[in-house]
């Protein structure tokens, strides 16, 4: 009996300075309850689609082990004003436009927010960008996001051609989304215990995230498998020809028939001539388009080639 209570005591002993540990020597912040929603049932990978809690926190490792957070919707970027303004511009992108690698006020869609301040222009920036999205998936994130946040402006910005995100969708593609799209996906009576104690331990809360991002990882190894292989590039007399995947195209021609002259793409990819080959796209087929060779340059990204720092 001694050696039992010994055992419990010595068990609960770890855990409380586990619990220490992970919360004030590391920092790593409790769970804050997120709302969950039907996107892409098809597609493993985006099967799903979580709406973080306002100023949620959390832990990256990118630009130095920091915690940072989202703004009042549970978004990158600076605070949005609801009440106030109703006039909204909604950012497409993938982990780029995402930023969780700096602080909320350094986000690229933040310092556009204070530019409009600056003019006087009454326009929310709302940033649904988010990490591993293609510009696809982004059509129906963007679906969701116009049920709540009218845009006056839809803008993507495409940091590549997105050959193989895009590859694994049959084409044509289908821009219908499914019987149960948009619909909550209310937790198990299990997983609310669990979020009840990730809520209150910052220990269990980071033991969960590795469980969850092991799960991640291994439907992305299990798509990655699934995805046909890609061509070499093609190059004439030294330039890049014909590159625009197919999917790309039809995505593109879908936002514009969707928003028209609400709808900008805007390139950043880090080879200048991807940049020219979609300005020439966009210019034959009516859709406008803005791009620079300058953003993703080794000096402005973690360590040469990262993320944006």
């Amino acid at each position: 009996m001694k050696k039992f209570i010994a055992v419990i005591l010595s068990l609960v002993l770890s855990l409380i300075l586990a619990e220490l540990f992970s919360r004030f020597v590391i920092g790593y912040p409790e769970h804050m309850t997120n709302r969950k929603y039907v996107l892409c049932p098809q597609y493993p990978m985006f099967s799903t689609l979580t709406l973080h809690a306002p100023y949620y926190r959390f832990w990256n490792v990118e630009g130095g082990n920091n915690v940072y957070e989202k703004n009042n919707l549970g978004l990158p970027g600076g605070d949005v004003d609801t009440a106030g303004i109703k006039q909204n511009i909604i950012i497409l992108g993938d982990s780029y436009m995402e930023a969780e690698s700096v602080p909320r006020d350094s986000v690229s869609t933040s310092y556009l927010t204070a530019y409009i301040k600056s003019n006087s222009f009454k326009y929310n920036v709302i940033n649904a960008g988010c990490a591993t999205f293609d510009p696809y998936t982004l059509w129906f994130r963007l679906k969701l996001f116009e049920r709540t946040y009218k845009p006056s402006f839809v803008i993507l910005v495409l940091e590549a051609f997105y050959e193989n995100n895009l590859a694994p969708y049959e084409l044509p593609l289908s821009f219908l989304p499914d019987e149960n799209f948009g619909k909550e996906i209310h937790a198990s009576s299990l997983l609310r215990i669990v979020n009840y104690a990730r809520t209150n331990s910052s220990f269990l809360n980071l033991i969960s995230k590795y469980f969850a991002q092991k799960k991640d990882d291994k439907i992305k190894e299990e798509n990655k498998n699934l995805m046909p292989d890609q061509k070499t590039a093609v190059y004439k007399d030294g330039k890049k020809s014909e590159l625009l995947p197919e999917s790309l195209k039809q995505c593109l021609l879908k936002y514009r028939d969707d928003y028209g002259e609400k709808f900008i793409a805007i390139g950043t990819c880090p080879d200048s001539e991807e940049n020219s080959v979609l300005e020439e796209y966009c210019r034959t087929n009516g859709i406008k388009f803005e791009f620079s060779n300058d953003v993703l340059v080794p000096e402005n990204r973690f360590k040469g080639s990262g993320h944006l720092n």
